[in-house]
């Protein structure tokens, strides 16, 4: 379920649209003007604004970019009148995440649901992105300044990417390092049983890790597959 606006001066439209949008789970409050919209969204967190081009006193074009100067302003559907798709596109340039034609015979009301559906899930799918990028920035940031020596290879075992602190317990640089798998790291030191360990270990958790001499840990990671 959703949490919508509707900034539309024509109240009996908007709660047609209200009746509409119910049958898919959406809760939609209305706001008769763009001040009064403005100020619910300034108060109230919603997942998306139909606004209305013909709203009173401003018109719906100076409503949206004062809706979109707001912090966290959620994505807006503009409504628009056959006569007026110059706005729409106008709307669009400004940012608005779509726009719905208000006709005379009533496609209007089958439209806009469709509408709010797909940006709803382009939003959502937005968010995402986001999230993960953010996630992976964090991880780069750790993978950069772990004090735990770290090496990563692709699914053949060849290490693909290694960070500062595998450099400075192990002495191989980045350019020595990739292409070559971690047998680069033998000491002659361990029987094979140990090596059998290690690849059961990765194999199971995905990764593994030792003492490299007395400098430092190192650990293996290995994706999936």
């Amino acid at each position: 379920m959703a949490q919508l606006l509707c900034v539309e001066e024509d109240v009996s439209l908007a709660l047609l649209a209200r009746a509409s949008l119910a049958k898919l789970g959406h809760r939609l409050d209305i706001a008769a003007t763009g001040e009064k919209g403005q100020d619910r969204l300034a108060a109230e967190q919603y997942d998306l604004v139909i606004l209305g081009h013909t709203a009173p006193r401003k018109d719906g074009l100076t409503i949206l970019r004062n809706m979109q100067a707001l912090p966290s302003a959620p994505p807006i559907v503009m409504v628009c009148g056959t006569k007026a798709l110059d706005v729409a596109v106008d709307a669009l340039r400004l940012g608005a995440a779509d726009y719905v034609v208000k006709d005379e015979h009533g496609a209007f009301f089958d439209l806009l649901p469709s509408v709010i559906q797909e940006v709803l899930c382009r939003e959502h799918l937005l968010r995402a992105r986001k999230d993960t990028e953010n996630l992976n920035r964090i991880a780069e940031m750790v993978f950069q300044n772990v004090a735990e020596g770290i090496l990563i290879t692709d699914p053949d075992t060849r290490i693909i990417a290694i960070n500062p602190a595998f450099s400075s317990i192990t002495g191989y640089t980045t350019e020595e390092i990739i292409g070559n798998t971690p047998s680069i790291l033998s000491s002659g030191r361990h029987d094979k049983a140990f090596y059998r360990r290690m690849w059961e270990a990765i194999e199971l958790t995905g990764q593994w890790q030792v003492r490299f001499g007395t400098s430092g840990k190192i650990r293996m990671s290995i994706p999936n597959g």
